[in-house]
C-alpha cells in the first residue's frame, strides 16, 4: 500500500550572515512523501563591494542550486531549495536547513 503522508516543510536561513545579507521568498510548504516541492528565495548582497556566496542544506531531503554564485554590490539573484521528503518519511513538520 502506498500511503502518502502530508509533510508540513519550514526552510531556516541558517547562515552567520553579517552586514544585512538577506535571503526572501517563501519559507513554507507543503509536499507528500517522495515527491518534490521547490522554493524560489531571491538572495541579495547588500554591500557596495561584491562577495561570493556559498550555499548548502544541512538535510538530505533538500538541494540547493546554485551552489555558489558571486553577487557583485548591491545585486540580487534567485536561488532555488528543491524538497523530496524520503519515502519513509512520517507526517509531521520538518524544520531544513539553507
Amino acid at each position: 500500500m502506498n500511503n502518502k503522508i502530508l509533510i508540513a516543510i519550514t526552510l531556516i536561513f541558517l547562515s552567520v550572515f553579517v552586514n544585512a545579507h538577506t535571503l526572501e521568498g517563501n519559507f513554507n510548504g507543503l509536499t507528500f512523501q517522495g515527491e518534490t516541492i521547490e522554493r524560489t528565495f531571491v538572495l541579495c548582497n547588500t554591500q557596495d563591494s561584491g562577495e561570493n556566496f556559498s550555499l548548502s542544506s544541512d538535510n538530505a531531503w533538500m538541494e540547493v542550486r546554485p551552489l555558489s554564485v558571486y553577487l557583485s554590490g548591491e545585486s540580487c539573484k534567485e536561488v532555488y531549495a528543491f524538497i523530496t521528503p524520503f519515502p519513509y518519511a512520517e507526517s509531521g513538520e520538518y524544520d531544513l536547513g539553507i
